[in-house]
Formats: C-alpha cells, sequence, structure tokens
C-alpha cells in the first residue's frame, strides 16, 4: 500500500500518465488480498491445526494485522 500510496501521489511528475487509474486498480487488489488473508488464516488455523492452551500467543494474529 505504501508503494500505490507514493505511486499515486507523484506518479505523473515521474512520466506515468495513468497513475491514477493503475493505482486504483492496484488498490483493489490490495484491499481484496487483505479481505482475503483477513478470513483464510484463521480459518485455516481453526480448521486444519489442533491447537493446545499452552502454545497458545498473540503471534498467531500477526499474519491478518494490516499496517
Amino acid at each position: 500500500m505504501t508503494i500505490v500510496v507514493g505511486m499515486a501521489r507523484t506518479g505523473t511528475d515521474y512520466g506515468i500518465p495513468h497513475a491514477l487509474n493503475v493505482t486504483v486498480a492496484l488498490w483493489w487488489v490490495a484491499l481484496v488480498a487483505s479481505v482475503l488473508v483477513s478470513f483464510v488464516v484463521p480459518y485455516v488455523m481453526f480448521t486444519r491445526h489442533n491447537h493446545a492452551h499452552d502454545t497458545l500467543t498473540a503471534a498467531w494474529m500477526l499474519p491478518i494485522v494490516r499496517t
């Protein structure tokens, strides 16, 4: 997302004529990817892994934290 925002702000300055259109498309791709990850990672963790209370950590949710 950092690259997409930078491209949206300065793309036309560096000779990319349709920078805004490209960045809108990339933003939608990033949005879809983040929503998929937000649902797929917990689903896989809850359905395919065997978890015990002694191995429970907050690090399990780190892949779905967006910045």
